[in-house]
């Protein structure tokens, strides 16, 4: 289902805002028949917005059952029912709506947490004023997703229990819409990309629509960022090639417009309908114990959120989430997975446009019984059974699949389907549940990874299910749940586990959830649990056992902020696990993930493999003659007088060597003739593109202090990662703002001598003109003297 937009041909009215609210008065909504009747005001609500924690009254917090949403709407007098549609969009209604336009049921949709749609086009004439009633029902039993129970107490009060840890906020958490396309419309649009050889990058599209069109009637254009056209076709089906492509990676995100324009028969100048699909060109792929993007190996590092925040519960917050994107870039993060339900479209639209990897999880958690038996030590029921998860809980998760993916596919961001959350994976039945959802997951998209999030009961000598999947993802708690505050044990345990899995299956493995509970302010010496320095110390003792392991390709703390969960004497205002507090202040253990992320960060800032970068001859031999100097940082430092840096005291070794390279070195940064932030530059984009993770953590702090922003070192690592960046068509007058002329002749000059390394004609002018002949020569010497940590390259 595409997302709602407004274009030439297509109109979007927003319906957010404050809607008048009621409480069912009884479960039987055919009784209560909100739709025939005003809601008055004394109630009202925002939207988008849960509306749980909105009102100071439990009855309305802690209600099971229908609410009712009521506003008044108007069709726009210029939409024409003869040649346009217009619907009712819901982003979501959690978890089940039912959409009355005045008294006529339009839409009856369940699902809490994926779009849904009403055409009106033949109940409502334009101009017309209607009344808008929408009941949600927050209810969940065996045959929904997630699942639950509902319990009547003696007092009559209905209580809502189910197996999943975080509050069943309700309502219309996300926004609504009134919006038109023409009648003969673009339905779908599905793209899939490869990279080829040549580094061109293969599109494949196809286009449904309202009603049959003919191929020349369909026009397919592919704008890249600067809005240029970059390859054309057309009908509804076609491959396209785009030479020199620009690829969507991790951290440096670049997305392509697919236009798709539906011409009239009469005249072909007039489009009929028109929708621009952002995407990105990458690939995804699982080879042994690797997991590559774009044929990279790819470590994930980054947390398990929550939609969760104070006062608007699971309510789409733009400001949150881009505080929360920002929160986690400053921490070294580049993924999430979206536990435990797809998350708002916008928070994947970010994701795209900033290089920011997911995993994208269905509702299905809770779908086990032994967990909340297994903590209080009780004989857990069978989760599979026919008064539990049964066929009617399997055709909801199947829908739940259908309609994430239906959503999602296009999104570059999105690296892999979480079919559930915890299952009972060791059970009986647990096989026969999965196996269709998985079969079905891989059919309607076969071109990305398929997982699920392991719970530990399920032990690898237990579980049934993992073979089918291509990553093993794992939820530990060792530490936590188990050898509570004895973090040496559970050491072992946690290494004993992982080496299980990875000698078991060989995959790649994720930790998709590991962390322990802190209260925001208490602290201990020692190992004391719901202290933020255990907090701390538990993480610190998972990355050691991470860095053991050869499969662990990602970890992703739980949870990012603390967040809401139902009352208990283990839950006191929700969960504790967040490094952040909900309200986004950080704990202790922000500084211990910083810390490791940031120099993962580092040494990811580059490309893996330097000889994908042709060099003339002369360049590779002065490659190699730093080369030594990675494997010189296993030697242990010698003892020398004075106190040389890092480098220098490896080199100190060979005296002779050391007093050489230190004329050199005093030399780059005493006696040029080249301005200091000059210098900085040219070591960075140097650094960048020979992916010295050395001298490029140094120079970021020598460059700030140089003038270097963050915003212009973020700029040269994206270079780094792709040969020709600068010069690629209009990327230097995109870039107007953060450089200025001189400097932007600066990095195109050693970009070329990098990449080249010959220099054309016209910028070897160019640089004369602003350089002196001094200043080129330190330059190019710069440039060569300081990527020094070079990767073994095949000679």
């Amino acid at each position: 289902m595409l997302k709602p937009q407004a274009n030439s041909t297509r109109d979007v009215v927003s319906l957010d805002g404050i809607w008048n609210f009621a409480l069912a008065s009884s479960p039987d909504i055919e009784a209560d028949a909100p739709w025939s009747k005003l809601i008055p005001p004394k109630l009202q609500v925002p939207v988008p917005a849960s509306y749980n924690d909105i009102f100071a009254d439990e009855k309305i917090r802690s209600h099971v059952g229908w609410v009712y949403y009521q506003r008044q709407v108007t069709v726009p007098r210029r939409w024409s029912p003869e040649d346009q549609r217009y619907f009712l969009r819901f982003d979501a209604a959690t978890h089940r709506g039912r959409v009355y336009v005045n008294e006529k049921l339009v839409a009856d949709h369940a699902g809490g947490y994926t779009p849904f749609q009403a055409n009106i086009t033949d109940i409502i004439k334009p101009g017309e004023r209607f009344r808008l009633t929408v009941a949600v029902s927050n209810e969940l039993s065996w045959e929904t997703i997630p699942p639950g129970k509902i319990q009547t107490l003696a007092n009559g009060k209905r209580k809502q229990n189910y197996q999943h840890d975080f509050f069943n906020y309700s309502g219309l958490a996300r926004s609504v819409y009134l919006c038109s396309k023409p009648a003969v419309s673009i339905s779908d649009i599905t793209v899939v990309t490869d990279i080829l050889e040549s580094g061109a990058g293969k599109v494949q599209y196809k286009v449904e629509t309202s009603q049959p069109v003919g191929d020349d009637k369909v026009k397919i254009s592919v704008l890249d960022e600067e809005g240029l056209t970059v390859a054309q076709a057309n009908g509804t089906k076609d491959e396209l090639t785009i030479n020199s492509a620009h690829l969507w990676q991790p951290g440096a995100a670049y997305l392509y417009q697919l236009r798709v324009e539906i011409l009239s028969d009469s005249n072909k100048d007039e489009v009929l309908d028109t929708y621009e699909l952002p995407f990105g060109i990458r690939t995804i792929s699982v080879e042994g114990n690797q997991f590559l993007i774009n044929g990279k190996p790819f470590y994930f590092t980054g947390f398990g959120k929550h939609e969760d925040s104070p006062i608007r519960g699971k309510g789409f917050d733009p400001a949150y989430m881009i505080h929360d994107f920002h929160l986690m870039r400053w921490m070294g993060a580049n993924s999430f997975r979206t536990a435990h339900y797809p998350y708002a479209e916008e928070v994947l639209d970010y994701a795209d446009r900033h290089g920011i990897v997911v995993i994208n999880e269905t509702p299905a958690v809770g779908i086990n019984l032994g967990i909340i038996a297994g903590v209080f030590g009780l004989k857990a029921p069978p989760t599979f059974a026919p008064d539990a998860c049964n066929e009617k809980t399997q055709a909801a998760h199947d829908q739940a699949i259908r309609e994430l993916v239906a959503r999602d596919k296009n999104h570059p961001s999105v690296v892999m389907w979480t079919v559930t959350n915890e299952p009972a994976s060791a059970e009986p039945g647990a096989r026969e549940y999965l196996e269709p959802l998985v079969s079905l997951t891989r059919e309607l998209d076969p071109t990305r990874p398929v997982c699920f999030a392991n719970m530990g009961f399920a032990t690898f000598e237990k579980d049934l299910v993992t073979d089918l999947f291509d990553v093993i993802c794992l939820n530990r708690y060792y530490g936590w749940y188990s050898q509570t505050g004895d973090l040496e044990e559970a050491e072992q345990v946690l290494e004993k586990d992982l080496l299980g899995w990875q000698d078991k299956y060989g995959k790649p493995m994720i930790m998709t959830e590991y962390g322990a509970e802190a209260v925001a302010g208490l602290h201990a010496v020692c190992d004391v649990p719901w202290s933020e320095e255990y907090q701390g110390k538990f993480l610190e003792m998972f990355h050691r056992v991470f860095d053991r392991v050869e499969n662990v390709v990602g970890e992703h703390v739980w949870n990012f902020a603390d967040f809401q969960t139902t009352s208990s004497i283990t839950r006191v205002d929700g969960n504790k696990k967040g490094v952040f507090t909900r309200d986004r202040k950080p704990k202790g253990s922000v500084q211990v993930l910083k810390a490791r992320w940031t120099a993962k960060q580092a040494k990811d800032v580059l490309p893996r493999h330097p000889a994908s970068h042709p060099k003339s001859e002369t360049i590779r031999t002065v490659q190699m003659k730093f080369i030594k100097t990675m494997n010189m940082a296993r030697l242990p430092y010698p003892d020398v007088k004075g106190a040389p840096l890092n480098i220098s005291k490896l080199l100190a070794h060979s005296p002779a060597t050391v007093n050489h390279w230190s004329k050199i070195a005093g030399a780059h940064f005493k006696d040029l003739e080249l301005p200091s932030k000059n210098r900085e530059l040219v070591i960075l984009l140097s650094t960048a593109k020979f992916r010295s993770t050395y001298e490029w953590t140094h120079h970021s702090t020598v460059s700030a202090k140089e003038g270097v922003t963050d915003a212009q070192r973020e700029v040269i690592a994206q270079a780094g990662r792709q040969k020709g960046y600068f010069s690629a068509q209009g990327k230097l007058e995109s870039l107007a703002e953060l450089f200025t002329p001189r400097e932007k002749t600066l990095l195109l000059f050693i970009e070329a001598v990098v990449d080249g390394p010959e220099v054309a004609d016209e910028l070897w002018t160019k640089a004369k003109t602003e350089f002196s002949d001094r200043e080129v020569v330190e330059m190019i010497t710069l440039q060569v003297g300081f990527p020094v940590e070079v990767p073994k390259p095949e000679c």
